[in-house]
């Protein structure tokens, strides 16, 4: 663990703007900063889309100027005058075509409130930089995190790193000189800077993105620390090249971030968020990041503009500290299909006191609490709030899309609400969890495996090719399974409940949830000297494996594929201390079955899939290498999620 002073060469710029920063990034907007002016603009939602200038050009009794060149449902028209924009205003009502007809509006950086942490600190230590990509049970603050819980970034890189993702950091400005975040922003293929519209889209040496704002011009994309602060520490999240003096990454380090700025310190305007999102969906990003809430009523244009974008969009559950069913926030609260709404929790797996949270509006949580990043000047600072949880999650996304780019923005974003660590802490989310790079990954068919490539194995029953050898080997080079002799593992035969009884305490002696071993023998039917009796009676003391009744066991039965299946849901839920969260329906001929649910958990985590004809067939034994393969399959999917060591 390193002292201060090995992060301050990288703090020294940024000590001089920390005290105008603090009141940012977690609080209000200062009492002395100006209110964007929304002027006499309105925000038009067409029942299809529509061209600028003919939105424009077809208003009868008024003139009015186009915001852009786009074709899109959504257009942004401003007038010369107050009266003019009340006269269109009727009769664009009046029209047929017209969704919504509304006055521009203010969209804010998610403010704490005052029992919120401090927003804005230095890093007073190396271990803080980087827990929420890998944690160790960091002490932060003089608490020690949980290990685990994390996004799960260190075993995700060798799979990916995000290399020709572009993400569209829709905030404030980025400081575009620093030095972990020059090298990844985004470039422009078709774009000179050379006073001209190169590539024809509307805006003149866009290279690295645009400045929306009033401040302009578009192409200053860093006007000062106290107004582009927060979407330094944002981009620096999500994409920050890797610092070898700190150990601080973003995490994915290899994508490219747009910079679009609509908001100066803490607030913008909704027609210039709008505009960004049509820039972001016209010029080649591929995810929105969009840290920013506004309370209802919530403007239809905004709503419309990020389905129409057709880009998977991660937003902010916002830092009221109250539910959204009692005090909405938007775009989190409005449940689109290709939006997904991020709480944020702390390094210990806690819900942030300052998050909003919802089971039904909320979909997954992300770190959010002391997270290091950049900031202006070049330096690192901690920051808390739902935007870097927000930045964490989109970070996760740029991941996957450097392989699965091809997906729908609405698959995307269903595939991240499903990609989680179960979380306690993160109970009052939809998906009750953390995002984890490795589960989100594995889910979209980029494998992360438990286990490296492995040798042969000696069993002739099991030879390599087999449907069953990696996993068997997996399983034997982790000391989980052994044969029934040197050259022979039995394969075919079936599985009984005292091998399935140490199978799965084996497993669990790998997590940091142990089976404590009863003091008294309860099954009449084990034998004292059973080579299984401890695994059984800690399996059934637990809860993981019921005996037949308080006194029999029957060790010598064949388990069948639910009996498996429900045993290896709850042992997930074991490692996690959480519940799972099933999100498949029920097979066909499960319904009804007593172990029903834990059938569907079980299935949830890819431990157990249907037959080819779509039945599970709940009453069929289970053969020892079909054991295997679904044994592997539940340590894959509890390594990813970081509730079982690699």
């Amino acid at each position: 663990m390193a002292d201060t002073h090995r992060l301050a060469p990288h703090l020294a710029a940024l000590l001089t703007c920390l005290a105008v920063v603090a009141g940012l990034l977690a609080g209000p907007a200062p009492a002395n900063a100006a209110e964007p002016d929304a002027g006499v603009r309105l925000l038009v939602t067409y029942a299809a889309p529509v061209e600028a200038e003919a939105a424009a050009a077809a208003l009868a009794t008024v003139d009015a100027a186009a915001a852009t060149d786009e074709s899109s449902r959504v257009q942004v028209l401003t007038f010369a005058d107050e009266p003019s924009a009340r006269a269109a205003a009727a009769e664009l009502r009046a029209r047929p075509d017209v969704v919504a007809v509304e006055r521009d509006g203010v969209l804010r950086l998610a403010a704490a409130d005052d029992h919120a942490a401090p927003a804005v600190r230095t890093a007073a230590n190396t271990s803080e930089v980087g827990w929420a990509l890998r944690n160790t049970g960091q002490i932060i603050a003089g608490t020690p995190g949980t290990p685990g819980v994390d996004i799960g970034a260190r075993l995700a890189w060798p799979h990916a790193r995000g290399r020709q993702v572009v993400v569209a950091v829709v905030d404030t400005g980025v400081d575009v000189t620093h030095p972990l975040l020059q090298p990844r922003l985004w470039r422009n293929p078709d774009e000179r800077a050379d006073g001209r519209d190169t590539d024809g889209n509307g805006y003149v040496d866009d290279v690295h993105g645009w400045n929306f704002t009033a401040s302009g011009p578009g192409t200053q994309l860093f006007r000062s620390a106290t107004a582009d602060a927060h979407g330094t520490h944002v981009a620096g999240i999500i994409a920050a090249a890797a610092d070898p003096t700190t150990g601080f990454s973003g995490a994915a380090p290899r994508a490219s971030v747009m910079v679009l700025k609509f908001m100066e310190g803490g607030s913008g305007l909704v027609s210039d968020a709008v505009r960004a999102i049509q820039y972001a969906s016209a010029n080649g990003a591929d995810v929105i990041n969009a840290s920013f809430t506004i309370e209802a009523p919530a403007p239809e244009a905004l709503r419309t503009a990020l389905v129409e974008s057709g880009l998977p969009v991660v937003a902010a559950a916002g830092n009221t500290s109250t539910s959204l069913e009692e005090l909405p926030t938007y775009p989190a609260a409005w449940r689109l299909p290709n939006v997904v709404s991020v709480a944020a929790v702390t390094h210990t797996g806690q819900l942030a006191r300052f998050s909003a949270r919802s089971r039904e509006r909320v979909d997954v949580a992300a770190p959010g609490a002391n997270i290091v990043s950049t900031a202006p000047g070049g330096g690192l600072a901690a920051m808390s709030g739902t935007s870097q949880a927000t930045a964490y999650a989109t970070g996760v996304l740029a991941l996957a899309l450097e392989h699965h780019g091809d997906r729908s923005a609405d698959e995307l974003a269903r595939a991240l609400r499903d990609s989680v660590r179960p979380l306690r802490g993160a109970a009052e989310t939809r998906a009750g969890g953390i995002v984890r790079a490795p589960v989100l990954l594995d889910r979209l068919g980029t494998p992360v495996s438990a286990c490296p490539p492995l040798p042969r194995l000696r069993f002739r029953d099991v030879p390599r090719g087999s449907a069953h050898h990696d996993a068997v080997a997996c399983l034997v080079a982790r000391d989980v399974v052994l044969g029934r002799t040197s050259t022979h593992y039995a394969a075919s035969a079936g599985l009984s409940r005292a091998q399935t009884a140490t199978l799965f305490a084996r497993l669990l002696r790998e997590g940091s949830q142990p089976l404590p071993v009863p003091d008294d023998q309860r099954f009449r039917d084990v034998a004292a000297d059973d080579p299984h009796r401890l695994n059984i009676e800690a399996m059934a003391a637990a809860g993981l494996l019921p005996g037949r009744s308080s006194t029999r066991f029957d060790p010598k039965a064949t388990v069948t594929r639910a009996e498996f299946a429900a045993v290896a849901a709850r042992t997930a839920e074991r490692l996690a201390q959480a519940p799972v969260r099933s999100t498949v329906p029920a097979f066909p001929d499960t319904a009804g079955h007593r172990d029903e649910s834990l059938l569907r958990k079980a299935a949830t985590l890819g431990v157990v899939a249907g037959r080819p004809d779509g039945s599970f067939q709940p009453n069929r034994p289970v053969r020892r290498d079909q054991a295997a393969s679904m044994l592997v399959r539940l340590v894959d999917r509890t390594v990813q999620q970081g509730t079982l060591a690699r």
